[in-house]
């Protein structure tokens, strides 16, 4: 999915120590060899996962990992690169707390196709899920950058769907079962 976005990504205007973003130039100094429109398109991609997870104030260890999963299978990283990436995520989401969330989005709107928007809304669902539950903020929080990204109402909640099983709100309705 982010193969064809990184590679668009390739003809844009990032050069030299020009960085979209604080989580861009975290990225920079962990990983220098790193192309720096990928490194664009991946520091946008990555800071949305790291908002998803952040939503609730709580990252766990479960998120992180279900990250650095994504980063191998959607952005094709290394699994030594991912897991700096995940790492520099989880370290800068105190700070970030979702400020430089706008800064990722006008990339992906100005480069990601729409049916590469919804796999990005679908790993943002899977981040949130990995700790066995979706939380209100979290769900609110996709919510938010669906919006952004300019999808639909009805593609949110096709996507939503798919983790229907997560969502904490459902879980803790009279008679749900596991709630």
């Amino acid at each position: 999915m982010m193969r064809t976005l990184l590679e668009r990504l390739k003809g844009t205007k990032a050069t030299g120590q020009s960085f979209s973003s604080e989580l861009e130039a975290a990225i920079a100094e962990r990983l220098p060899k790193l192309d720096p429109a990928r490194r664009r398109a991946l520091a946008a991609f990555a800071g949305l996962l790291g908002s998803a997870a952040r939503a609730d104030l709580d990252f766990s260890a479960d998120e992180e990992a279900r990250i650095r999963a994504i980063l191998v299978s959607f952005a094709e990283l290394p699994k030594p690169e991912a897991a700096v990436v995940a790492g520099v995520i989880r370290e800068a989401a105190p700070a970030l707390a979702g400020l430089e969330d706008d800064a990722y989005i006008k990339i992906l709107n100005e480069e990601a196709p729409i049916d590469q928007k919804k796999l990005i809304l679908s790993c943002l669902f899977a981040v949130a899920a990995a700790d066995e539950e979706i939380s209100s903020e979290e769900n609110e929080r996709i919510r938010q950058i669906s919006v952004s990204l300019k999808l639909s109402q009805v593609d949110f909640f096709a996507v939503r769907s798919l983790y229907r099983d997560k969502l904490s709100v459902l879980k803790n309705l009279p008679g749900a079962s596991g709630g």
